[in-house]
């Protein structure tokens, strides 16, 4: 957005006419009602926004740090976005199991979450097979490694697992699950 205004020499806000060119000469850009209009709509824009001029400053301050971390390679860009389904390898083992308090028979019983939509006949906890679930969170290690959490899976997912074994969908799952290399 061009400068509209500028400070004059008693500290007064006016007219930049050096971006805009003069009202009054013959290389007229604008007439006054123009720039009236002009400053309006700006004025206008600005006041939208809701932050002061001090809050503009430091937002300009911070995407010029944004920047600059992103040019080194600095930021952490995740591979999908928290509440995305993702569709994880793993074996059965690492379901975090639904526990069923049963009163009646004073037992407890556990069931798997997954289990509406498994093709194994028997469960067993070495079990191979894709899990359809939620990518819930991401955290950085103190080694500097991303790994990312999962709903219902208690498995050490790292971010180097995309396209290994944590896909962003059911047919690239299948296919490296088959050996394939859709991925």
């Amino acid at each position: 957005m061009e400068q509209l205004t500028k400070l004059n020499k008693d500290g007064e806000a006016i007219i930049n006419f050096e971006t805009l060119g003069t009202p009054f000469g013959k290389d007229t850009a604008y007439d006054v009602i123009d720039l009236y209009h002009i400053a309006c709509k700006n004025l206008y824009e600005y006041e939208k926004t809701g932050l002061t001029s001090e809050e503009i400053e430091q937002l300009k301050a911070e995407n010029v740090a944004y920047e600059k971390a992103e040019a080194e390679g600095l930021l952490f860009k995740p591979p999908c976005k928290v509440g995305d389904t993702v569709y994880v390898i793993t074996n059965c083992e690492n379901v975090v199991m639904d526990y069923d308090d049963d009163y009646e028979n004073g037992t407890g019983a556990t069931e798997c979450p997954f289990e509406y939509n498994c093709n194994f006949e028997e469960c067993d906890d070495g079990n191979l097979r894709i899990f359809e679930t939620t990518c819930s969170g991401f955290w950085q290690e103190d080694c500097g490694v991303w790994k990312m959490f999962v709903d219902r899976i208690n498995s050490d997912i790292g971010i180097s697992d995309f396209g290994k074994t944590v896909f962003l969908t059911k047919e690239s799952a299948e296919a490296a699950l088959k050996g394939g290399d859709d991925k």
